[in-house]
């Protein structure tokens, strides 16, 4: 691969990661939310009822309108990083922070022993590719 189509890769490559790793959350978090969330009221009586009240029935359309919200920003921020070879603090900002969600979907895993939405793709994709394109 050439210097220009590595930078294409991992520039405009976040914008695909992303995606990728935003339709699993997008196809999950509602059951997951209905399903676990109950669950885990029950093991853990100490966390504070507004938090279990914002996790409790996610709204399916809500959160999408979120991620479509959210796919501008890392939409833009991948054409940054792509129009500047990946020197923008933008794209380094957004990739960093890309990552660091990866990290912290494994660890809402391990903290509730099992499936959270977009743990699948956090190790499988998420952090390789932060890792790569860093």
């Amino acid at each position: 691969m050439t210097e220009t189509s590595l930078s294409t890769a991992a520039t405009l490559g976040l914008f695909a990661a992303w995606a990728v790793h935003d339709l699993e959350e997008v196809a999950t978090v509602a059951r997951w939310s209905r399903n676990r969330v109950p669950v885990l009221r029950e093991r853990h009586p100490r966390v504070p009822e507004r938090i279990w009240r914002s996790l409790g029935g996610v709204d399916g359309r809500e959160f999408a309108t979120a991620v479509g919200a959210m796919a501008v920003v890392v939409a833009a921020a991948a054409a940054d990083g792509h129009r500047t070879g990946g020197r923008s603090a933008f794209y380094q900002h957004s990739l960093n922070g890309f990552g660091l969600h990866g990290l912290v979907h494994l660890a809402q895993a391990a903290a509730t022993r099992g499936y959270t939405p977009g743990v699948v793709t956090s190790p499988l994709l998420v952090v390789p590719f932060t890792l790569w394109a860093r």
